[in-house]
């Protein structure tokens, strides 16, 4: 009986031991899948955050145009001939190739927000033009808030995705934006807005429309007179 036990204990360590070097090549296995393609996965997000950043400059370069039709006034014509192709369809294009290499489902996630709220973000820009009241511009200033907020997930999820840690000083949970509701359910509320909300002027609406001061002093800024035809130029800067 001691040596059937013994025998038996033997055979079950052989067994736990397999069963445990099983676990650790797989592990090991799954790691160097994971590893392989690592230089892959970063030049994909990097491709992407590239990207994101373009598009957040064509925003600005549109919005500065609504801003110039609100006011009245018109922009040179070299500034529109020479106005640069948007580079939204890049950014699709790399949101595909993430979804294709991520070892993360939450950066496909953030990502997929992150082009959602570009599309919002110009939809919203429409209001510059169509509203009449002093609250045009707040679903642009909404919509460039909740993209900061998702920069700095997709941050965290791209470090953590490539193992990088958190950045030096932060703390564990980071980052740590302070909204009311969840971002997913702050965006769909904007989104529902910028799509149903928008207010049309009446046929001859006519311009300039009301601005706020913060958008005078940018119209009067040497920036936004540069691009300004000459007949609306400093001269006839608002009051």
């Amino acid at each position: 009986m001691t040596t059937l036990i013994a025998s038996a204990s033997a055979v079950g360590g052989v067994l736990i031991k397999m069963a445990y070097d099983a676990t650790i090549a797989h592990k090991d296995a799954k790691q160097a899948v994971a590893d392989r393609f690592l230089d892959e996965r970063k030049s994909a997000y990097d491709r992407f955050w590239t990207l994101h950043k373009a598009v957040v400059g064509d925003g600005q370069r549109l919005h500065d145009l609504c801003l110039i039709g609100r006011a009245g006034k018109k922009v040179k014509p070299e500034v529109i001939e020479t106005f640069p192709e948007s580079s939204m369809a890049g950014l699709v294009a790399s949101l595909d190739e993430l979804r294709r290499i991520a070892h993360t489902n939450d950066i496909v996630k953030i990502c997929e927000r992150i082009v959602a709220l570009h599309g919002d973000a110009s939809a919203a820009l429409r209001h510059f033009l169509d509203d009449d009241t002093i609250y045009y511009g707040m679903y642009y200033f909404l919509a460039n808030r909740l993209r900061e907020d998702q920069e700095l997930e997709f941050i965290s999820a791209y470090r953590k995705d490539l193992g990088i840690g958190l950045p030096v000083g932060a703390s564990e949970g980071w980052p740590k934006v302070r909204r009311p509701l969840p971002l997913p359910d702050m965006e769909g509320i904007l989104h529902g807005h910028v799509k149903h909300g928008m207010r049309k002027g009446p046929v001859g609406w006519k311009f300039p429309m009301v601005l706020t001061e913060k958008d005078v002093e940018l119209i009067n800024s040497p920036r936004f007179q540069a691009v300004i035809a000459d007949e609306d130029s400093a001269a006839s800067s608002i009051d």
